[in-house]
């Protein structure tokens, strides 16, 4: 009886850790609402999403979630400001983060 206690137990430990790692690993990964305000944020005269299907768009999306949070969090921001305020150094960074979406 005790052994059967104790492999219980150890299998509980078990789905606990892995639970654990695979909700740390999905809180890191930018989300769909994140890639569609990234979409909504890009305002006149952004060019990047014009003429994209919908499976276009599902295609950029599992490029986007390849992303770290931070990189996902700056292409949204990057989107939202007008072209007056970006630096060139944002711009460089923007191509960067856009050749890896599409690889």
């Amino acid at each position: 009886m005790n052994k059967k206690i104790i492999i219980g137990g150890l299998i509980l430990i078990a789905l606990g850790v892995g639970g654990y790692l695979l909700y740390k690993k999905n809180k890191n990964t930018p989300t769909k609402k994140m890639f569609d305000e990234m979409v909504a944020n890009c305002k006149e005269p952004c060019d990047v999403f014009s003429g994209m299907t919908q499976s276009d768009l599902d295609k950029l999306f599992e490029g986007y979630k390849k992303l770290k949070m931070e990189d996902a969090q700056f292409l949204i921001d990057f989107l939202a400001k007008k072209e007056s305020q970006l630096t060139q150094s944002e711009g460089q960074r923007f191509l960067k983060l856009t050749k890896e979406i599409y690889k």
